[in-house]
């Protein structure tokens, strides 16, 4: 919109205003998880080492994205957009870590906040949520 306007403008960040919740991520079903979790662990890691090579090469990451589409952004828009995405890639608990690592507090948090809103209505315990087995660790 500031490219096309040639204006200024600003966001609201809901994690500047408390609101911390896991939004993004890999869904597999069980049948995968447990017939396939080898497969499931090789995804997670290609992803993760994938954020990782982006988050320290910007401009290559944004550069590959030529052509993916006509609904594409000015190459410096998607960079400015892809820089304050990867700010997003961590939570204190992960600070450090590789891109995609998770905690169980973070989880908690998330379904908390979900609860609060209405969203989820019988919340359940993490586990229900997160299979660990197939998670990074660090």
């Amino acid at each position: 919109m500031q490219d096309k306007a040639k204006k200024d403008v600003s966001y609201l960040r809901f994690s500047e205003h408390g609101l911390n919740f896991y939004s993004n991520g890999l869904i597999a079903g069980q049948k995968i998880l447990a017939g396939r979790g080898e497969l499931a662990g090789r995804m997670v890691r290609a992803v993760s080492e994938a954020w990782a090579a982006a988050e320290k090469a910007p401009q290559a990451a944004v550069a590959e994205m030529d052509g993916a589409s006509e609904q594409l952004p000015p190459e410096n828009v998607l960079l400015e957009q892809f820089k304050t995405t990867v700010t997003l890639l961590h939570t204190d608990a992960t600070r450090g870590k590789a891109p995609g690592v998770n905690t169980e507090g973070d989880w908690q948090q998330t379904i908390d906040v979900f609860a609060e809103a209405g969203l989820v209505k019988s919340p359940k315990a993490v586990a229900e949520y997160w299979d660990s087995g197939t998670a990074l660790k660090g």
